[in-house]
C-alpha cells in the first residue's frame, strides 16, 4: 500500500509525499537516477530529489505546494545558479513538464513508451505493462 511505500522511502503520507513517491516510480524508466537526499530537509511541505537525466546532467529538484522546480544543477544543493534564474525560478505542475524542459531524451523515452502501449492496445494485448 502507498503508506508502506512512503515509509520505505522515509516519507510520511501527506499528498506531497505521495506525489514524490509516485514520481520516483513513474519516471524511473526515463532517467539515470532519482533519489531522496539525506542531507537536505524533508517535511510534509518540502521535498528535494537528486536526479540524473539520460544526458548525464545532474539536478536537485524541489517539490512544494507551488509545484516542481529545479533547485540546483548539483546534487544535495538548494542553491541555484544565478546565471540561470529563468530555470531556477520556474515552477512546473508535474515532474513530466519539468523533465520535458530539461531532458530531450526524457521526451524520446516517454514517447516511445506511450507508442509501445498504444501499439499493444491496438493489437488487443490486455494487461500490457511496458517499462
Amino acid at each position: 500500500d502507498i503508506a508502506e511505500q512512503c515509509a520505505n522511502f522515509g516519507l510520511g503520507d501527506s499528498l506531497l509525499e505521495k506525489e514524490a513517491l509516485a514520481a520516483i516510480r513513474e519516471i524511473g524508466f526515463a532517467v539515470r537516477m532519482i533519489s531522496l537526499p539525506e542531507s537536505l530537509p524533508r517535511t510534509s511541505d518540502l521535498i528535494f530529489m537528486n536526479l540524473i537525466t539520460l544526458e548525464d546532467r545532474t539536478y536537485c529538484i524541489e517539490l512544494t505546494q507551488r509545484g516542481w522546480r529545479v533547485a540546483s544543477d548539483r546534487h544535495d544543493s538548494m542553491n541555484g545558479d544565478y546565471r540561470q534564474l529563468d530555470l531556477h525560478t520556474r515552477y512546473f505542475e508535474t515532474i513530466y513538464q519539468l523533465l520535458n524542459v530539461i531532458s530531450p531524451e526524457f521526451r524520446n523515452q516517454f514517447a516511445n513508451k506511450l507508442s509501445n502501449k498504444l501499439i499493444a492496445l491496438s493489437n488487443g494485448v490486455s494487461g500490457f505493462k511496458g517499462t
